[in-house]
């Protein structure tokens, strides 16, 4: 088995250490010590592949699983949040009902569905009236009519769109 790296350096150097510790216990001369060691030497071999083994998988393989298996785990909870959806509730205005109030009162029902458009054809009621004596506010009511129609359809048009642009 070869090892390389700092593990085997690391390894290499708390195994010649503990070599020399075991040789002052015993109280052996260099020399005794390399003659039972060279017998032993196939048995401290096996002692000391597994040990570098074990100090492998115990400080680095482990952790990193560990460490890989929290990263998974966090990265699945991250994924599988339920996601919020926000919708937005307003009452669409009523296209008939904008008719029948300018109909009924002309720029005045018009502030149900634009209220700039409603102030405008007030103005334009009163000029127009004071100028053509009052014959030319029919057609004020008509354009009255027609603008809340069409405001109060683009109004509901630009709801729904920006309903589904918020899904």
């Amino acid at each position: 088995m070869q090892f390389k790296g700092l593990i085997y350096e690391g390894v290499d150097d708390i195994f010649e250490s503990t070599v020399n510790n075991l040789r002052i216990k015993l109280k052996l001369s260099e020399e005794e010590f390399q003659k039972k060691f060279h017998e032993k030497h196939e048995e401290l071999t096996e002692i000391y592949e597994d040990t570098v083994i074990k100090l492998y998988f115990k400080n680095y393989l482990i952790p990193y699983k560990k460490f890989l298996k929290n990263t998974f785990k966090t990265m699945e909870q991250q994924t599988q949040a339920p996601q919020q959806t926000v919708v937005v509730i307003s009452k669409q205005k009523s296209a008939g009902l904008a008719f029948i109030l300018t109909f009924l009162f002309g720029p005045l029902g018009l502030l149900y569905s634009s209220v700039g458009g409603g102030i405008a054809m007030v103005i334009m009621g009163v000029i127009i009236g004071f100028v053509t004596l009052g014959f030319g506010l029919i057609f004020v009511w008509i354009a009255c009519i027609i603008w809340a129609v069409v405001a109060v359809n683009g109004q509901n048009k630009k709801m729904a769109a920006n309903a589904t642009a918020n899904l």
